[in-house]
């Protein structure tokens, strides 16, 4: 995976100073990089670990089953695409934890069991701290749909490209058990990070 050139805080520059290739390359090519290292519209996921941007993405391949009225941290036993092995299935199943400081949007797909009663909710969560969330989801399944499969992406995560790691918590209020199941086909649940850019200072 090529490694994201570091951010440099702009230079001011005073009349008659010399332009030097350097300081072209470190203010302006270097920067740039940074914020868009794709370089490139279009770019696919497996792109994502030539061009230098960070991501993963992960996926369960059973139902979950959640208590009532009990916040549940999803795990996660397959890595779909992990290039910067930011996902451990085996010691840490829950957590995705970047490589690269910066800010992450966080995606997350799955079905509910069929169920009218009461609603569900999901947030992604930094730190294992429920007051760190980054965003909420709430479902209402008695709009004729009892079953319910949902698709969502998150507000960007900040990570600090070391120690932070983000988990999905999920909640229902059926009145009983119910599973955040796969789909038909097999492919969700998921949850996934998208480097989008540099921390913000």
């Amino acid at each position: 995976r090529t490694t994201l050139m570091a951010w440099t805080s702009p230079a001011t520059w005073s009349v008659g100073q010399i332009v030097t290739a350097a300081n072209l390359n470190t203010h302006l090519r270097d920067n740039l990089t940074t914020l868009n290292p794709n370089d490139a519209a279009g770019l696919t996921a497996a792109s994502f670990a030539t061009a230098g941007v960070p991501y993963c993405l992960v996926r369960n391949s059973g139902a979950t089953s959640i208590a009532n009225a009990t916040e549940t941290v999803l795990t996660w036993d397959t890595d779909v695409l992990d290039p910067d092995a930011s996902h451990d299935p085996g010691s840490n199943p829950s957590r995705i934890t970047p490589n690269v400081a910066g800010q992450y949007v966080a995606f997350c797909s799955g079905a509910w069991a069929s169920n009218a009663s009461g609603v569900r909710t999901l947030y992604f969560r930094r730190g294992g701290s429920g007051s760190d969330r980054a965003w909420g989801h709430i479902m209402n399944p008695t709009d004729g749909d009892s079953t319910i499969f949902s698709s969502f992406s998150g507000e960007t995560l900040t990570s600090n490209g070391s120690s932070d790691y983000f988990e999905v918590v999920v909640a229902q209020s059926s009145g009983g058990s119910l599973d955040f199941a796969t789909d038909a086909n097999a492919q969700s649940p998921f949850f996934g990070l998208l480097w989008a850019g540099p921390a913000a200072s």
